[in-house]
């Protein structure tokens, strides 16, 4: 049995869980920018929607269950 001065199968390392916890989204949006932070705007371009193709007939098919989906 591995004893606490050795470090082969001891308790070492980082725990689950262990460290500061992160900030709620909330109190992000509520303190703005509080590290002055550049902020970057992106450049989302427009662009046109397209239609749909029609699915496969067997994708229609009636089921093994019976059933048609």
């Amino acid at each position: 049995m591995p004893t606490k001065s050795n470090n082969t199968g001891g308790r070492g390392g980082a725990r689950p869980g262990a460290g500061r916890k992160k900030t709620a989204i909330a109190d992000k949006i509520i303190s703005g920018n509080p590290g002055n932070r550049k902020i970057t705007v992106l450049d989302i371009p427009e662009i046109e929607g397209v239609d749909m193709p029609k699915p496969h007939d067997f994708l229609s098919a009636e089921q093994r269950d019976g059933t048609k989906d």
